[in-house]
């Protein structure tokens, strides 16, 4: 059985999860599928079957259509979906101990996404920058500075919102600081360094480089 559109009003009230007692949602491209809650369904399986069932076309940009259009909306709907499934892998791995194998996946279907995308939102880079962030692999690290850092210029949330994000971007501009002060290089690329320097920029507001955490 498939849901698309989400869950009626005459279900489990939507402030307590939604659904039917006794059964969840695994997503698979637009839709999800509905599967008894004691099942636990493969990852590769599931991988699988949401890439088989989400369309695949070269979209137009968004520019083409203004958002009262059917045709925006059908192209918001179609990068939704896609999203659809590296996020809930992304939680499905957070509520299962930082469950590695759903990590990986998520980070390359959403590797994938961001590359198909001609402008990817914020939230993009600020999920797979979660992502990162949980895999246990030291080579990782970069990319979820990277990710973050990426996150941070594109968005429009405000400080509060960002708080938890900047802080560890401006740690790791000490830490390139305390690298270069020992005569060690960047532990990142170049580019890496430069988009880090940028957004902590944008979020204290200054226009010059050589502010304290400059490395």
């Amino acid at each position: 059985a498939f849901l698309c559109g989400g869950w009626y009003h005459d279900e489990i009230p939507a402030q307590h999860g939604g659904g039917i007692p006794g059964f969840k949602t695994w997503p698979v491209g637009p839709c999800d599928r509905i599967r008894p809650a004691h099942k636990q369904l493969n990852l590769t399986t599931w991988v699988k079957e949401a890439t088989s069932l989400t369309p695949e076309y070269i979209p137009p940009s968004a520019e083409k259509y203004p958002e009262d259009t059917w045709e925006h909306v059908t192209l918001t709907d179609y990068w939704a979906a896609k999203h659809k499934l590296p996020y809930h892998l992304l939680t499905f791995a957070m509520e299962n101990q930082d469950h590695q194998e759903a990590l990986n996946q998520s980070a390359v279907l959403f590797e994938d996404l961001i590359e198909e995308h001609p402008d990817p939102p914020d939230y993009f880079y600020k999920n797979v920058g979660i992502v990162y962030g949980r895999l246990r692999s030291g080579s990782n690290h970069c990319k979820m500075i990277d990710s973050f850092s990426r996150f941070l210029v594109k968005t429009n949330e405000g400080p509060h919102e960002t708080e938890q994000i900047f802080k560890i971007i401006a740690d790791y501009l000490v830490h390139l600081k305390k690298l270069k002060k020992h005569g060690v290089k960047a532990d990142c690329e170049a580019v890496v360094v430069n988009v880090a320097k940028k957004a902590y920029r944008k979020l204290k507001g200054l226009r010059k480089d050589g502010d304290d955490t400059d490395a």
